[in-house]
């Protein structure tokens, strides 16, 4: 039954003068249906039949003009009328957010939302035919926001009428949750949760997911707590004889006895999966309704995402008799699900093409030509089959729906966001970033060095859970940690300044770092009987000073017990608690920062383990953003006798298939990576691979294989041997320069390739045995021509041995990698300068982990974190101790010490002050783009704002010829701050991360293989100027005029002393100083004398 009043007459819709035209609609063959539906009032089960409906009732509302009262029409009882949903221009500007909303689907616009719980029952309507009347086993779930950690009540009960038992109950007793049920007869009822299950309290505050599952079949009774079973499980004979769970009509109700909010309720006829029940507890209709649009067993769903007057059953849509109420919404508090329906799983809801194109629709497709494919007007909330949805003479890929000055097409095209005018929120537009060659979808891009200033009365809330990605909050519930932060404080406080906190349930301290009333620094947390234990620094902070704080607990490596230690500046005080562990379980709020601070602060930092002293000292003035030397990156030092082994051992095993990669700098040849086999009939070692150096200095390839087994004499007095060879393949590159080189060595089963720094300079073909050069281990001579006969072979070396990497080498060895696959060149060239695991990886040294000094962990191909497979150092080969010496990828640091992190808010990001809704956020930049993650600046930004270091002049970068093809927007100078205590170059090569990032430059490496002309003695653009002194001159470095007046930028006179550029650049003077050495006389004076 269509819900009543709301859909009784499809005559009442109205257009307006700005409607569609009716043929982009085809509702010849579907007036009869809505007709004949809406005079008899029947059910539609085909879900065929019922999409087809829909659609037809969608096209006639485009037939009938109708009066005003129209505007209070709201078939989908979401809350926005009819007129508003299909035509927004009619009452500009539009209120849903989108252009154009489906009237007949609550979802759309989708706004999420929860209930509010009072403690009064909410009754859920048993339906014709009931549907609970026999429900012999069951699944029942929903999300709970309890008001408290006592709460006492059933969230989802089915009471039979006639006996009073209880069919199914979902609970709180004191706030821990349970589920159960009684048997027939009413003289058992069985309960699962509580002692010994589950005998904590869910947290108040805080979302939690619960399902009760009673399968008989099995003989089991589960409670589901975030996912996670809490099992009963009985005998049979244990059971009711005469039955297990009393069934019958009855009432269903939600909520009895229950404050709080509750979300996404779902009751299933049928016994659901400990797998099923996590996979779907974040998934719009636990992902069912996606394939299955009646949901299958799922008899009642209600996702509360509709608003207006009822609650919606999404197993009975537009039916007013399975609707809950009375309900009150609130969108402040609801479970972030994803999905929506969508039976062919294009992306595009159902509701969407059935209101466009009853029925599926080509994603890809530009039906209308007007620039946008289905999806994008999808995703735009256009008309797809009209060019120019709002008739402003304007196609829709031509409008510019967020404002920013980007065309809706093209900010398709540069991945931007067409409804947000900044798209990563860094208070840059996206037209003012594409028009300077920035990236707009970088917060960091353009670099602009920024804190965050606190008035006293703000804070920063840092979300402990993130809906569908971190809901148990367990990035913060550490056992070990280090928290760090940089702190300026303008005045003396009179209470206590928390810099980082975050509280457990039922308010212990987890970690705390912060300054006291006394100004000096401290570092503490309380244990789960809320015992505190604190340590305080012993120099007092001076005020308008920049000073490096940081707290840690527990033992790092190399240290054999724990400890509570502060840092100041990276002097440490320390208490020993070895034995003693902080408050952990459910979060108890946000993390809290820069609580009662009336100063600045900037790279906070949440460590999830206890960082070594000489760490947190390497780092504590450097930015995590750029240089890998603050990086837990090393490689394999060699001293030309040392080696590195894994002794015969069966994993990766001996390959048929491979590719062996590796960075390699030396001064003497020798073994990159081998994999040692059988030995030969000579008693030489055979190599199932080996990659290397010869003694000429350029790189090898070989492996062995034989060609025959010779047989002598007859049968059965008899002796054979097999004529292995040696198939080398010699590079043309001579690599034993001290520079770094990339070798690899691939086969496929046939054909055998060497690549030197991404490059194929030699190959060999198995088959017939060319373009490698063979050594045999046992030579051709008199012998052989007395042999009795010869089998063909051509078997390769296949016994398990030693795994050797860098005998013989003076140097150093770094990312190496083994492939069971043959990698093609060009999967070989993506990949050099990265760290991003690939299809086929079976074994990895990154040589990156400087804390184990003996042994190296050989990361998992997947998510590289096991240590189950070690090498073996041998004489005298250690891992480095200089983090910035290593293979030169093409990487962030974040990438190597972000699983190491919890959280990183260095406040670099900036925000678009003039968007509502994000003008409050700083980014996780280890969540870079994920808002979820971000923290709030509280209560306002009148109180607490991102600064500017003094001096920067870079928040705007602008260049009045930026009109001149070719040019960027660049500055005139990139001043660096005078008060920031930041190292401001990474890479050591003296042009600044701010520049090198602007650029587009490298500001993690001074060294460049992969691409010399970004290094800064190159001269990217020809101009004549190098990199460096373009920097120098405030000139272009990618643009060889960048003013555009027909000068390069190496004749011009940048600082107007009268010295060229490119002259002040042969004299060693500062092109941008009209007086480089400051003595007084200026460089043209100087140069001529």
């Amino acid at each position: 039954m269509i819900r009543p009043g709301r859909f009784a007459d499809c005559r009442s819709f109205f257009c307006g003068n700005r409607g569609w035209n009716l043929s982009i609609l085809n509702t010849s063959s579907l007036k009869e249906d809505v007709m004949r539906h809406n005079r008899s009032r029947v059910d539609v089960c085909d879900a065929s039949a019922a999409r087809r409906l829909k659609a037809a009732c969608l096209a006639l509302a485009f037939l009938f003009v109708g009066a005003s009262a129209v505007f209070a029409q709201d078939i989908d009882d979401d809350g926005y009328t009819d007129v508003q949903e299909l035509n927004p221009y009619i009452l500009c500007p539009p209120v849903t957010g989108r252009m154009i909303t489906s009237p007949i689907y609550s979802r759309s616009p989708l706004i999420q939302r929860s209930i509010a719980l009072s403690g009064a029952a909410i009754a859920v309507p048993n339906g014709v035919p009931n549907r609970f009347l026999n429900v012999p086993d069951w699944t029942i779930e929903c999300w709970i926001n309890p008001a408290t950690a006592t709460q006492t009540g059933t969230l989802i009960e089915h009471t039979v009428t006639a006996t009073g038992r209880d069919n199914f109950v979902l609970g709180l007793a004191n706030g821990i949750p349970y589920v159960a049920f009684d048997n027939i007869a009413g003289t058992i009822r069985y309960t699962a949760g509580g002692n010994p299950l589950w005998d904590v309290p869910i947290p108040a505050n805080k979302w939690t997911h619960l399902a009760g599952v009673f399968d008989p079949a099995n003989d089991t009774l589960e409670l589901f707590v975030n996912g996670v079973s809490y099992r009963a499980q009985w005998t049979p004979a244990t059971f009711d004889p005469i039955g297990r769970c009393a069934v019958g009509a009855g009432v269903a109700r939600l909520g009895v006895g229950v404050s709080g909010f509750i979300d996404e309720v779902r009751i299933w006829t049928a016994a659901r999966t400990e797998d099923q029940i996590a996979g779907g507890k974040d998934l719009f209709g636990a992902g069912v309704l996606d394939v299955v649009p009646d949901g299958a067993d799922l008899v009642a769903y209600f996702p509360f995402d509709d608003g207006g007057f009822t609650a919606e059953d999404y197993i009975n849509r537009l039916d007013w008799a399975y609707d809950l109420t009375p309900v009150t919404f609130t969108t402040n508090r609801f479970v972030n699900v994803s999905g929506d329906l969508d039976v062919d799983g294009d992306e595009i809801p159902d509701w969407w093409e059935d209101m466009f194109f009853a029925g599926n629709a080509d994603p890809d497709l530009d039906t209308d030509g007007d620039g946008l494919t289905n999806i994008q007007e999808y995703e735009l909330g256009t008309n797809p089959k009209a060019q120019d949805t709002d008739n402003d003479g304007l196609r829709d890929g031509n409008e510019d729906n967020d404002g920013d000055g980007l065309p809706n097409s093209r900010e398709i095209t540069l991945g931007t966001d067409p409804l947000d005018p900044d798209t990563d929120d860094d208070g840059l537009s996206d037209k003012q970033e594409v028009d300077q060659n920035l990236d707009p979808t970088d917060s960091i891009h353009p670099y602009v060095m920024r804190y965050i200033h606190n008035d006293g009365n703000g804070w920063i809330s840092v979300p402990a859970y993130v809906e569908g990605e971190d809901d148990n909050g367990s990035r913060f519930d550490l056992d070990a940690w280090t928290v760090e932060a940089v702190v300026r404080l303008d005045e003396v406080p009179t209470s206590d300044v928390v810099l980082v906190r975050r509280t457990a349930e039922p308010g212990y301290v987890t970690f705390e770092i912060g300054v006291g009333s006394n100004m000096l620094p401290y570092a503490r947390f309380e244990s789960d009987l809320g015992e505190e234990y604190k340590v305080e620094g012993f120099v007092h902070i001076e005020t308008n000073e920049w000073v490096f704080l940081g707290g840690k607990y527990g033992a790092a490596a190399r240290e054999d017990h724990g400890q509570l230690a502060v840092f100041q500046n990276g002097t440490r005080a320390v208490r020993d608690t070895t034995d003693i562990l902080p408050a952990l379980g459910p979060q108890q709020g946000d993390v809290i920062i820069a609580s009662n601070l009336v100063g600045d602060i900037d790279e906070v930092r949440i460590w999830q383990t206890a960082i070594a002293d000489e760490e947190i000292r390497l780092r504590m003035w450097k930015s995590l953003m750029f240089g890998t030397d603050i990086a837990e990156m090393g490689a394999l030092d060699l001293n030309g006798e040392g080696r590195m082994t894994r002794l015969n051992t069966a994993d990766p095993g001996i390959l048929a298939t491979w590719t062996i990669e590796a960075w390699v700098k030396s001064t003497t040849p020798g073994v990159v990576i081998a994999r040692e086999a059988q030995r030969a009939d000579d008693d030489e070692i055979l190599y199932n691979y080996n990659l290397g150096i010869s003694p000429g200095g350029v790189p090898y390839a070989l492996f062995d294989v034989n060609d025959y087994l010779y047989v002598f004499d007859p049968a059965p007095h008899h002796s054979a041997y097999w004529r292995w060879g040696t198939a080398i393949l010699s590079g043309g590159t001579v690599v034993t320069d001290g520079e770094w080189h990339h070798l690899a060595f691939s086969f496929d089963g046939n054909l055998a390739l060497l690549f030197v720094d991404g490059v194929a300079e030699a190959t060999f073909t198995l088959a017939n045995s060319t373009g490698a050069t063979y050594s045999w281990h046992l030579l051709p001579d008199e012998t052989f021509e007395k042999f009795y006969y010869a089998v063909p072979a051509h078997i390769r070396a296949t016994a398990a041995g030693n795994l050797v990497v860098g005998e013989g080498l003076n140097g150093l060895i770094d990312e190496a990698r083994i492939f069971n696959v043959a990698r093609s060149q060009q999967a070989i060239q993506d990949s050099m300068y990265t760290k991003a695991p690939a299809a086929g990886l079976v074994s990895y040294f990154d040589f990156d982990d400087v804390e184990l000094i003996d042994d190296i962990r050989v990361p998992d191909a997947l998510n590289k974190t096991s240590r189950g497979l070690a090498g073996v150092m041998a004489e005298g080969a250690t891992l480095t101790s200089d983090m910035g010496d290593n293979a030169p990828l093409q990487i962030s640091p974040l990438e190597v010490i972000a699983p190491k992190m919890a959280a990183y808010l260095p406040f670099d990001d900036g925000r678009w002050t003039n968007r509502v809704g994000s003008a409050s956020t700083v980014e996780d930049i280890l969540y870079a783009g994920e808002l979820g993650y971000s923290g709030g600046l509280m209560p306002s930004t009148a109180n607490i704002d991102y600064a500017l270091y003094s001096s920067t002049n870079v928040f705007y970068p602008g260049n009045p010829y930026a009109g001149n093809e070719g040019a960027l927007r660049y500055p005139a100078s990139f001043f660096i701050p005078y008060d920031m205590p930041w190292r401001i170059d990474a890479d050591a090569d003296d042009m600044p991360d701010i520049y090198e990032q602007y650029y587009w430059f490298d500001p993690n490496r001074s060294e460049s293989p992969d691409n010399r002309d970004i290094m800064s003695l190159a001269d990217f653009d020809g101009d004549g100027l190098k990199n460096l002194h373009e920097y120098y001159s405030g000139t272009d470095p990618t643009f060889h005029d960048s003013d555009g007046d027909g000068m390069d930028d190496g004749d011009e006179d940048s600082d107007g002393d009268g010295v060229p550029n490119r002259d002040e650049q042969a004299l060693g003077l500062h092109a941008g100083r009209i007086d480089t050495d400051d003595d007084g006389f200026t460089d043209e004076e100087e140069a001529l004398v």
